[in-house]
């Protein structure tokens, strides 16, 4: 390797490292900021786009999630799906540090391992390849498709299995940055959709 080669990727780790965090921190800041009102409105116009974009998509299997400390609120969209009798599932945390996504009704949910609403154990876990759609949720995301999570890597780890589900990256618009700095594992999404705008992250806009 060349020497300078290798004494800038180092450098280069740090500065992406530093970047992610400061990211981070301000994202959980402005969300944690986002008076309870607006945080509803802005939820529902997100779950608008989604129901009208993926309108022909509706009667496949959809991941949702539960939404966790400011994150975009998709209840009005589990209810709906649920009141059609619509095939949605929900992630679990497993015993491996990993994600498994099981049938799920708003009714019959949990508090997991960190809190966040799960199906409960006896829920059935659905298989990756009956999954058409996953809605991913993250602290910030950029119109290429890249995603900033937690950091732990659960989704980036399950969605690596599962390379036919359409990704769609749900976010307030505020959370839209020009360009993230990824890494080799981080798993690009397919669509960004903000309570402003849907983003197609094959084209960009």
């Amino acid at each position: 390797m060349n020497v300078d080669k290798a004494e800038r990727e180092p450098q280069e780790v740090l500065a992406r490292t530093q970047v992610r965090s400061h990211l981070r921190a301000r994202m959980k800041a402005l969300r944690q900021a986002l008076p309870d009102a607006e945080h509803r409105s802005r939820s529902a116009r997100c779950v608008e786009r989604i129901q009208a974009a993926l309108s022909r998509r509706r009667n496949e299997v959809w991941a949702l999630y539960a939404a966790h400390r400011g994150e975009v609120d998709l209840s009005e969209l589990m209810a709906e799906r649920q009141a059609g009798d619509l095939a949605t599932v929900l992630p679990r945390s497993t015993s491996g540090g990993g994600l498994a996504f099981a049938a799920a009704r708003s009714d019959s949910l949990v508090r997991g391992a960190f809190g966040i609403a799960e199906p409960g154990a006896a829920a059935e876990v659905v298989a990756s390849h009956d999954i058409a759609v996953v809605m991913v949720p993250a602290l910030a995301v950029d119109p290429a498709g890249g995603r900033l999570g937690w950091g732990n890597g659960y989704y980036d780890r399950w969605l690596a299995t599962a390379p036919h589900v359409l990704k769609v990256g749900v976010v307030f618009d505020f959370q839209l940055v020009c360009e993230l700095p990824v890494e080799a594992h981080d798993v690009p999404l397919d669509f960004v959709v903000t309570d402003q705008r849907m983003i197609d992250c094959s084209k960009g806009t």
